[in-house]
């Protein structure tokens, strides 16, 4: 036809006037398109619905017009309905002295085109010939097939006095042919096929010896109509189904909805010991992968320890789909407890997801360990782990010992790896610098314990000694020297003689480790080297 539904339904029709058969006619919006592709509109005219192709498809709907005396068929090419048929209020007119008839057709599956007829006469009442056709044995009027309800497809127009009705084509075999006059060669007088309780169904004018139901009291004029026209798209339409799209208008009994369930994104703890019966708590925080339409109807956090498995905590309810919550830890049991997340859907059985945390509950007596290497009780034990006070440069945050310094960049004295800001340590230039504070190391610890020799009769043993940074390097000062020592003996497996070295492991700086050998092994050979020098050279004095 030259243009595609969107061309049509781009413009805004409501007020314009449409030029049909070379007159100016102003068309109402009385036809529903549902589904159509390229439609954005819900509505259009009859007109327009004869007059486009549906993109991409061959599917529509199509109308035949015929003219008394002429051979031709005219299909409405160029975008127009033929000039000698006429319009009005957006139906195709048909009078007894019509020279024209015209026959619609019905699109291809998955499209329901609902067509009214409208006449002047009740249709099979007095002085109207109106089509009938042979149903359970018995002759049925189109007006009486409009009255059963086994007639699914065809309906009265109610308040219309038998005079309208409204007939839905589903398929492309499906047709409406009218032509009063009787005189356009190829179109029914008045046929109607559609879809009946027992398959296609074909009514047909009941006097073939009248051709005509039109004249003097009869049923002209008559009325050809668009009401609507639905595209099906079929599919799950429930929009919490993982296979559910919006294009779907229609959910057939062979259709299935499919359902996720919301697998567990994040699950995290707070902490990952306490004491009993110390006033303490958790924290979870847990979220869900509700991407693809994964969803929940119920999150449930469960415990399991020694005092029972998979008790209930808390839970929450559909459309919930991240959570903080805090538990008090008080009145768990000494051990390991088990946390749970459970996620599950009342729409899908037997397919829960779920994650799981634990965490240690020591008895009150225990002592836990400081493992921040910034305070000054490193390595230290107490019942709450609490490591103390914090080394020199250092500040108290969020229970860690986090380093203070300046932290605004572009600073001269701007340091990136500082948590802390401290304004006071921040200088304009070189010449607010304060003066050079060299690294303080605190006194060695006592050597560990020997390790075992490697082997019994040749091998090593090992022992180490720790020290801690008392006060960091600033300002250019002195940087810190090693903060452990490894002593290593060495056992030769032929004199059983043992020599011994020291390992320096650096802390702030690059340098590298050194051996110092201590008593209990001599290198002979320089020894001698010296005597026959010192020799030589008193000979030569003498």
């Amino acid at each position: 036809m030259g243009f595609s539904v969107g061309d049509i339904f781009s413009k805004n029709f409501l007020s314009a006037d449409t030029i049909i058969g070379g007159k100016s006619k102003q068309e109402s919006f009385a036809a529903e398109i549902v589904g159509v592709s390229g439609v954005t509109s819900g509505q259009a005219t009859f007109f327009q619905a004869l007059t486009f192709s549906m993109p991409g498809s061959s599917t529509g709907i199509t109308a035949e017009f015929r003219k008394k005396g002429s051979g031709s068929t005219y299909n409405g090419a160029g975008g127009q309905t033929p000039s000698f048929v006429q319009w009005e209020n957006d139906r195709i007119k048909l009078l007894g002295a019509s020279d024209y008839g015209v026959t619609v057709k019905g699109a291809g599956a998955g499209n329901e085109m609902t067509f009214r007829i409208e006449s002047n006469a009740k249709m099979g009442g007095t002085g109207h010939l109106g089509p009938v056709a042979t149903y359970n044995g018995n002759k049925l009027s189109l007006l009486g097939a409009a009255q059963t309800a086994a007639f699914t497809n065809i309906k009265e127009v109610p308040g219309s006095g038998g005079k309208k009705v409204d007939v839905t084509l589903t398929s492309g075999s499906h047709y409406i042919s009218l032509d009063p006059g009787a005189d356009a060669s190829g179109i029914g007088t008045f046929t109607v096929k559609f879809k009946g309780p027992n398959g296609d169904i074909k009514f047909e004018r009941n006097n073939s010896y009248d051709a005509r139901i039109s004249g003097s009291g009869k049923a002209t004029p008559m009325y050809l109509g668009l009401v609507k026209w639905v595209q099906y798209k079929d599919g799950c339409m429930d929009n919490e189904a993982y296979n559910y799209k919006t294009t779907y208008n229609r959910q057939p009994a062979s259709v299935t909805c499919t359902y996720r369930v919301a697998p567990v994104d994040t699950f995290t703890i707070s902490k990952s010991q306490v004491t009993q019966g110390a006033a303490d708590s958790v924290t979870f925080d847990w979220s869900l992968d509700t991407s693809k339409r994964q969803n929940a109807s119920s999150v449930k956090l469960l415990v399991s320890n020694s005092s029972g498995n998979d008790q209930e905590i808390t839970s929450w309810g559909k459309g919930v789909t991240a959570q903080t919550y805090t538990y008090n830890t008080s009145t768990l049991p000494v051990g390991t407890s088990t946390f749970t997340l459970l996620s599950s859907w009342d729409k899908v059985v037997g397919q829960e997801k779920k994650e799981t945390v634990t965490l240690t509950v020591n008895s009150p007596n225990t002592l836990l360990t400081c493992n921040d290497p910034n305070a000054s009780k490193y390595q230290e034990t107490s019942e709450t782990g609490d490591c103390g006070s914090c080394n020199d440069g250092f500040q108290k945050s969020d229970g860690l010992c986090q380093k203070v310094g300046c932290t605004t960049e572009g600073n001269y004295n701007y340091d990136e790896t500082a948590e802390i800001h401290d304004e006071s340590m921040c200088y304009d230039d070189s010449s607010d610098t304060p003066d050079a504070v060299d690294c303080e190391l605190s006194d060695w610890d006592a050597w560990s314990d020997w390790s075992d020799w490697s082997d019994t009769d040749s091998g090593t043993r090992t022992r180490t000694r720790n020290r801690t940074i008392v006060t960091e390097n600033a300002n250019g000062g002195e940087e810190c020297a090693a903060t452990e020592e490894t002593e290593t003996e060495t056992k030769d497996p032929e004199t059983g003689e043992i020599t011994s070295g020291i390992t320096n492991n650096a802390s702030n700086n690059d340098t590298a480790a050194q051996e110092t050998p201590e008593s209990g092994s001599f290198p002979v050979v320089p020894v001698l080297g010296g005597v026959l020098l010192l020799g030589v050279l008193l000979l030569r004095n003498r």
